[in-house]
Formats: structure tokens, sequence, C-alpha cells
């Protein structure tokens, strides 16, 4: 998709999607297959439309090592 016709869906979209996005692959959003309490699957939105590609990488590195530290404090 297009970054206007992204922005239709997702306002507050800033960029086109990377063309070299791993998650999405250049498409602004991706399956997220798992359903939980509050949420069920669909296509969401890529953070590659809502960061600048050149800041992904430390995006995604920050947010993993978030949720992994959330995630073993909610374990125990």
């Amino acid at each position: 998709m297009t970054l206007p016709e992204l922005q239709k869906k997702y306002p507050k979209a800033r960029h086109a999607p990377d063309p070299n996005c791993t998650k999405c692959e250049g498409k602004g959003e991706w399956w997220h297959p798992y359903e939980g309490e509050f949420f069920k699957a669909a296509y969401v939105p890529c953070a590659c439309i809502f960061i600048d590609h050149d800041l992904l990488p430390i995006f995604r590195e920050t947010m993993g090592k978030t949720i992994k530290k959330l995630k073993q404090e909610l374990e125990g």
C-alpha cells in the first residue's frame, strides 16, 4: 500500500512502508495470527510506517528487550 492509502486506515502513519522491512515486507501492515484476551487475529500496522526507517533497528531492538523483560517480570 502507499502512504496515502495507509493513512486512511492509520491516520498517524508518517512514512511509506519500508521495502526492506522484515515484518511487513514493504506492505505497511502484517498479519498478527495470535488471539488472546485483549486482541484477535488481524492485520495490524507495522512500525515502519510510524518510525523513521533509519531508527527502526534501534526501535526493534529496544522493544524486543523491553517485551522480554516485561514477560519475565509477569511470569515471576
